[in-house]
């Protein structure tokens, strides 16, 4: 109950923050059309992605960000197969479950995050993760893009985005899943990584000892 009150209320707040207000240089300027708004129990009723993958989201956008709830099936999220991501600068919580998860372009960040566990990743940074890695358990994880996620379409239109849906459907010549602002990146160093490689490293490292003692994953 108190994880569920906690994903409601954080829902709540991520997509409050920026209301009722359009910025114009450095002066906000009261906009009477934005209104605040929110998600009962958001990590239930959930959209299944490309049925019957076992993976579920649902979102919801901000003025100016996208709040968003993962979650995997027991059983499923280990198999699932997804591809390296490129976009706005996103926070997750990891609320429920684990996932293996890596970020960079050269294996600059790569932990098992489990319950309790944050991550922020820079904007058009490539990441990816595995869900349910330590048991396949089921897993839930709450994300919040610090831009409007236009990528994913309008939350009104009741289903999981078709662009979320191609993340899902992974083979070695897939390539990237990245926005279109990321596609236009300029100056940044070639990808070394795969989705493959991750999980390889996962599987190398299933006997690290597990550490909950707060602090920085470095």
């Amino acid at each position: 109950m108190a994880q569920l009150l906690f994903a409601t209320t954080f829902a709540l707040l991520l997509c409050s923050t920026s209301a009722m207000a359009e910025v114009v240089g450095d002066t906000a300027i009261y906009d009477p059309s934005v209104k605040p708004k929110g998600l009962r129990n958001s990590t239930e009723g959930l959209y299944e992605v490309a049925p019957p993958s076992g993976f579920h989201m649902q979102f919801q956008h901000g003025p100016n960000s996208t709040f968003a709830v993962f979650r995997t099936e027991e059983g499923k999220g280990r198999d699932l197969a997804v591809r390296v991501n490129r976009h706005s600068e996103e926070t997750g919580f990891v609320l429920k479950g684990s996932v293996l998860f890596r970020a960079g372009y050269n294996d600059e960040f790569t932990h098992i995050l489990r319950a309790g566990d944050s991550i922020v990743v820079p904007e058009c940074a490539p990441h990816g993760g595995i869900f349910g890695w330590d048991n396949n358990e089921e897993t839930i994880l709450i994300a919040t893009l610090t831009e409007k996620y236009v990528e994913y379409g309008p939350d009104e239109a009741g289903g999981a985005p078709e662009e979320f849906a191609r993340k899902v459907k992974y083979d070695p010549d897939s390539g990237v899943a990245e926005s279109e602002r990321c596609q236009n990146m300029t100056g940044e160093p070639e990808l070394e990584w795969d989705m493959d490689d991750l999980r390889k490293w996962g599987e190398e490292h299933a006997n690290d000892p597990v550490s909950t003692q707060p602090g920085w994953l470095n």
